[in-house]
């Protein structure tokens, strides 16, 4: 059975970020926390949610046959 929720700890490991960038996006409100007691979890939908508001990374060949890329963002924003 997949996780619905994560501890702090597991969602800086699923996202390979560190526990002062996770505390960040919860207080920029880029990632939602929830509290269950005295435990803090953050659902899976959030963590999903936040990725896919991430822009991407598109890598384009140049003549020369360098690599290089640009970023764009979903929705075009």
């Amino acid at each position: 059975m997949e996780k619905l929720a994560y501890t702090p700890r597991e969602a800086c490991e699923a996202l390979r970020i560190g526990r002062t960038k996770l505390y960040q996006l919860f207080a920029s409100g880029d990632i939602k926390a929830v509290a269950l007691g005295g435990k803090t979890l953050i659902p899976r939908a959030a963590l999903e949610a936040f990725l896919a508001s991430l822009p991407v990374i598109v890598m384009q060949r140049l003549p020369d046959g360098d690599a290089t890329n640009s970023r764009t963002q979903l929705g075009g924003e």
